[in-house]
């Protein structure tokens, strides 16, 4: 009976050891994963800068040339 009690507390103890190491391993697992996820986020705003930016200067180009083409227009009339 004491060496049926000493097997399973054996056979246990290596499980536990096992699904700790796997613990872990899922833990910096999910921890690597939440970076690059934060990392790919602050890329996309990056761009989303990026992009804005040339948007809003070809707006204002255009708003410019309109402007122009409108005055053109009133100085011909």
């Amino acid at each position: 009976m004491a060496q049926n009690a000493e097997s399973q507390l054996e056979g246990l103890t290596e499980r536990n050891g096992l699904l700790s190491r796997e613990l872990e391993s899922r833990r910096l697992g999910t921890q690597k994963a939440a970076a690059r996820i934060e990392f790919l986020e602050t890329q996309l705003r990056c761009l989303k800068v990026q992009l804005g930016r040339p948007h809003a200067q070809e707006a204002a180009a255009g708003s410019r040339q309109e402007g122009g083409r409108i005055s053109e227009a009133a100085g011909a009339a």
